[in-house]
């Protein structure tokens, strides 16, 4: 028996010990494959991002085995419009439901903090897709050129390029405002999100974006780029500033605007939690989800 047969084997087995009413699997790449050659019925497929943005796109192979898994649910369910459009279009799919990642918003609170700290930071993998670089450019602008010395800066993750960047903040001679903190649990997270004044996500490319609405719920405005599903929980002007990827000058011209206009900066916080309580309410998009399965059942 080979070990792709023994596994099929194992999960079918442990499918039928306990018999589920519904299959819902995660990452059509992965956990979606799976459930396809399992055959259970009903399934319930939930894409997330790399499984449409990368994984179709390396080579025909990759994309014929998305497709299959796609086709095979009995329903798709995406976090973002941008996902959304993609099965639609690309995968030819139109009963795809929108169903946001939601965010519990009374673990993720705002918090009264030393106002004379202005701290900008980011959340999220330390690789090339995520901007840190564009970010510390950003605060070389700043910090060495503008001289706005008492902005800092914080970078929480960990990931493949975290020596490089440590390497080129301390080539900047950045190490007394770039600190950095290494992976934090997820429980966690919520005491580096209350010391923000403002998130960055200036990504190249992002499925949806939980960290912005995260961040948004401690009432912190965002800069984000305009890729992805990002322009979808970080409205321009609103909630934060929604611009160009690999652009840190005017990164750094938007952090010095929302550094000098801490009333609009509050605002835009306010506006975010606001948001967040009505469209991205953790209870409300389980809601959503219990209706599919009562659906697909």
């Amino acid at each position: 028996m080979t070990i792709s047969s023994l596994i099929k084997f194992l999960l079918k087995y442990l499918i039928k010990s306990f018999s589920p009413q519904i299959l819902h699997a995660h990452y059509a790449s992965s956990y979606g494959l799976l459930a396809y050659f399992l055959r259970f019925k009903p399934f319930v497929l939930s894409v997330w991002g790399s499984d449409l943005y990368y994984f179709p796109k390396q080579n025909i192979v990759n994309k014929y085995i998305i497709q299959k898994v796609i086709n095979s649910a009995d329903h798709i369910c995406s976090t973002s419009n941008a996902m959304k459009e993609i099965i639609i279009k690309d995968f030819n799919r139109s009963d795809c439901s929108l169903v946001p990642f939601g965010i519990d918003v009374n673990k993720f609170y705002p918090k009264n903090i030393n106002s004379n700290n202005f701290t900008v930071g980011t959340i999220k993998s330390i690789e090339s897709h995520n901007g840190i670089d564009c970010l510390i450019s950003a605060a070389d602008i700043i910090i060495n050129k503008l001289k706005f010395l008492d902005i800092n800066f914080i970078v929480v993750g960990k990931g493949n390029l975290l020596q490089n960047m440590k390497l080129k903040v301390k080539k900047l001679k950045l190490e007394k405002n770039i600190k950095f903190f290494g992976h934090v649990p997820h429980n966690k997270t919520i005491n580096y999100f209350q010391k923000l004044s403002i998130f960055i996500a200036v990504s190249t490319r992002e499925s949806f974006g939980v960290s912005i609405l995260e961040a948004g719920s401690c009432e912190v405005p965002a800069i984000t780029s305009d890729v992805g599903g990002l322009p979808e929980v970080n409205i321009d002007k609103k909630t934060g500033f929604v611009i160009g990827p690999k652009d840190p000058e005017i990164l750094a011209q938007k952090i010095i605007y929302l550094y000098k206009n801490e009333v609009l900066r509050k605002k835009m916080g306010k506006n975010a939690r606001e948001r967040i309580i009505t469209q991205f309410n953790w209870t409300k998009n389980v809601r959503q989800m219990l209706k599919i399965y009562k659906k697909v059942i």
